[in-house]
């Protein structure tokens, strides 16, 4: 693993992109060694082949009902058909997909609110600020005395409506199965491929719009997702596909700003995917931040952790389904650890009509250099923004931020590739002699 020393982080020391491997324990000495063999080598291959079998029935009719029915009723957008669409897509979702982490080995799912010291601090001071209100007799009606954002306790706690937007990272098929049905969301990709030394395409706070399916294929098989001349219709502004979703009951918005899934150990950096999305201007209703981590431990070993990276996807499912039961963590950010969004410093208006005079264009020069300065003002508080936004995510999850993008992982793709073409050549040379 030394040549692949490129793509260790130099500040954390961390490889992000180096596929996670099944690791069966060492067999035990004495009277155990039978059960070792017999559970490891016997029973857990032949519960992981009916698993599959029951993983690939399940997805195969929520691919039926995704692409046959949810499909059409999409392009139904009036008030009578949107809420009945909106119902029918959360109970296909909460059912499907539930069973579905069932049959991978999530049985249970630790979703937990995570507490910070500025929470804590927080709770103190409600809990002494509402004992002293208490105490007081007279109080005026108009003041108030609960704070705009509250701090939840719990994970049934979070309310979310359409129009609001997700903030999560990906890392395996569980985080994209627990959304389904914990949400039922509009899912969305942006552009994650661009040639180096180019600024990025998606700069403009445009992003494609996907569905459970199409997800969960990006993920296992790290497609590409590049903003050309011929997908440029296909790419619509978050701002404007949050408003949409809002009017037609779509569901809540998904983002994964770091582009694309890691092996667990450390997170990519957030593509400026909001730098000039206008989400200043046009807020969503509420943003949820979201954290995924994938955990098994069996005697003090880790058989295998399911958060995919690279290789093969039909080897990473028999992994995944490999051991008896695997653990998804989610870290649900308090509303307080969410960085609020910056005000715009100047409003959207419409261009006043040209004048004749020449004074006037001179005028308009100094109108549009200004402009031009407040939206570079803008772009820099929301850059900003992102970077406090994976601060607080890091924080959550304890994990810690690479200074690895997507391009980095397509690199790291086709040096793997070569890697193991070179293993297979010395191979066949061995046999050949």
């Amino acid at each position: 693993m030394e040549q692949f020393d490129k793509w260790r982080d130099k500040y954390t020391g961390l490889r992000p992109f180096l596929p996670n491997r099944l690791q069966i324990p060492k067999p035990p000495k004495g009277i155990f060694l039978v059960w070792h063999y017999l559970c490891y080598y016997f029973l857990l291959p032949i519960i992981c082949l009916l698993r599959m079998v029951l993983a690939f029935l399940i997805f195969l009719e929520l691919c039926i009902i995704t692409f046959v029915v949810e499909y059409p009723l999409s392009m139904l957008s009036f008030p009578p058909f949107t809420w009945f669409k909106r119902v029918y897509k959360k109970i296909t979702m909460l059912i499907y997909c539930r069973f579905l982490l069932f049959a991978l080995g999530y049985w249970s799912i630790d979703a937990q609110i995570s507490e910070t010291l500025r929470t804590r601090q927080r709770t103190i001071f409600e809990e002494s600020s509402t004992k002293q209100i208490k105490k007081q007799t007279n109080m005026d009606k108009s003041t108030k005395t609960k704070s705009q954002t509250k701090i939840l306790k719990k994970s049934s706690d979070l309310k979310f409506n359409s129009g609001d937007l997700i903030i999560a990272n990906s890392n395996s098929i569980a985080s994209i199965l627990y959304l389904g049905f914990r949400f039922a969301p509009q899912f969305t990709v942006m552009p994650n491929n661009w040639k180096e030394g180019e600024g990025y395409p998606g700069e403009d706070g445009c992003v494609k719009k996907r569905n459970l399916i199409t997800c969960i294929f990006d993920l296992l098989f790290n497609i590409k997702h590049e903003k050309n001349g011929k997908n440029l219709k296909k790419y619509i502004p978050l701002a404007q596909l949050i408003k949409q979703s809002k009017k037609r009951s779509g569901g809540p918005v998904v983002v994964f700003p770091d582009g694309l899934s890691t092996n667990g150990s450390g997170m990519l950096e957030f593509l400026p995917i909001f730098e000039d999305s206008n989400l200043e201007k046009d807020q969503p209703n509420k943003i949820i931040l979201l954290g995924f981590k994938n955990l098994k431990k069996t005697r003090k070993n880790q058989i295998f952790n399911p958060s995919f990276s690279i290789g093969n996807p039909f080897k990473h499912l028999v992994s995944t389904c490999y051991p008896l039961a695997n653990k998804l963590m989610v870290k649900i950010i308090n509303p307080i650890e969410v960085p609020l969004l910056p005000k715009p410093t100047i409003a959207n208006q419409q261009n006043e009509k040209e004048n004749e005079s020449d004074e006037s264009n001179e005028n308009s020069d100094q109108e549009s250099s200004d402009e031009y300065e407040h939206s570079n003002e803008n772009s820099q508080k929301m850059i900003i923004w992102t970077e406090m936004l994976q601060e607080s995510l890091c924080k959550g999850l304890k994990v810690q931020k690479t200074k690895f993008v997507t391009i980095d992982k397509f690199e790291f793709m086709e040096a793997w590739k070569e890697r193991e073409m070179q293993f297979k050549n010395k191979e066949k040379e061995k046999k050949e002699k």
